[in-house]
């Protein structure tokens, strides 16, 4: 399910979800949901849908004439994957998440190790004569 790949994933990762039209709008599921005819509308079905699925990401509603389906390809439920500088790496047509997560240990920098604990002892650092503090009876 997204919401275990978004907790899993490293921190640095930005998920977004863009919100088009519903495809299965009055279908199997989603037989109570129509098609949103406004933004405005289409904002609210987002929202609602943000809160069931229970997903703590960026959330982006469309406009209407679905752009971004435009640009990414007119497919259902995309997962796209951009780096930083803007470059789209990867796309897969369909968000499965263990296809994310695939795609995201490619991602994924490799865990940075702890320098081995050296297995030389350093000496006991012994005070010299001069670095001792001086008391009453060696003054």
């Amino acid at each position: 399910m997204l919401r275990r790949v978004v907790k899993r994933a490293p921190k640095d990762v930005l998920f977004v979800v863009i919100y088009t039209r519903e495809p299965h709008a009055r279908q199997m599921a989603f037989k109570n949901i129509v098609q949103p005819t406004s933004w405005e509308e289409r904002r609210d079905l987002a929202r609602k849908t943000k809160k069931e699925m229970k997903l703590d990401v960026l959330f982006l509603v469309d406009d209407m004439g679905d752009p971004s389906r435009k640009l990414f390809g007119d497919v259902p439920n995309p997962a796209i994957f951009v780096e930083k500088g803007g470059k789209v790496a990867e796309k897969l047509s369909w968000a499965d998440a263990s296809e994310v997560r695939r795609v995201l240990k490619t991602w994924a920098p490799a865990p940075k190790k702890k320098p081995a604990p050296s297995s030389k002892k350093k000496p006991a650092a012994t005070p010299s004569k001069e670095s001792k503090p001086k008391t009453e009876a060696s003054r």
